[in-house]
């Protein structure tokens, strides 16, 4: 025989009000699971979309980065490695410094300066790991090839106590100097 017929009627309500707890109970559980699972897959979500975000952050620095470099480098004259050579035994001298002797500012020390600006920019974006390695490489590469040329040291030696810059840069482009011009 059922449980609820031997009851009287004045306890159906505390059975149903017990029974509408549980059910209610249950439902709440699994909505607050199913809430659960969806943050979950949000979070998720999300961290893939800042992930992407920050993988086409590193792509748009490459290119705004090589762009700036490469349109610095060719305002250079052509023939920047015979001008920006700076030796006594075969005559020529630094471009630099013709044009400070001649007390006009040089364009191209500018674009020098201008170069160091960005390997600044580029040592910080590095330093703060927001480039890949592979990147750096070549970054470095290009900074090393132009830190060659006299000219670089000439106008490094005249912009290198610029407060812009702070220690660790200088040290790095100093220890640089040191490697390329062995």
């Amino acid at each position: 025989m059922c449980i609820l017929a031997n009851m009287s009627l004045g306890a159906y309500p505390d059975w149903l009000a017990a029974i509408a707890a549980i059910v209610a109970g249950f439902y709440a559980f699994r909505a607050f699971k199913h809430s659960e699972k969806m943050s979950e897959i949000a979070l998720e979500q999300s961290n893939k979309n800042a992930k992407e975000i920050l993988e086409q952050r590193k792509i748009d620095y490459f290119s705004e980065y090589s762009k700036r470099f490469n349109d610095l480098v060719l305002s250079l004259p052509q023939d920047f490695n015979q001008i920006g050579s700076y030796s006594f035994s075969n005559g020529l001298k630094s471009f630099y410094f013709n044009d400070i002797m001649m007390g006009k500012p040089s364009s191209y020390a500018s674009v020098i300066r201008n170069l160091f600006n960005l390997f600044s920019d580029e040592h910080y974006l590095k330093s703060t790991n927001q480039i890949s390695d592979e990147v750096w490489s070549n970054w470095l590469d290009g900074i090393k090839m132009c830190l060659k040329y006299d000219s670089f040291h000439h106008t490094w030696e005249h912009i290198k106590g610029n407060s812009i810059y702070g220690d660790l840069y200088r040290n790095f482009i100093e220890n640089l100097f040191k490697e390329v011009r062995k």
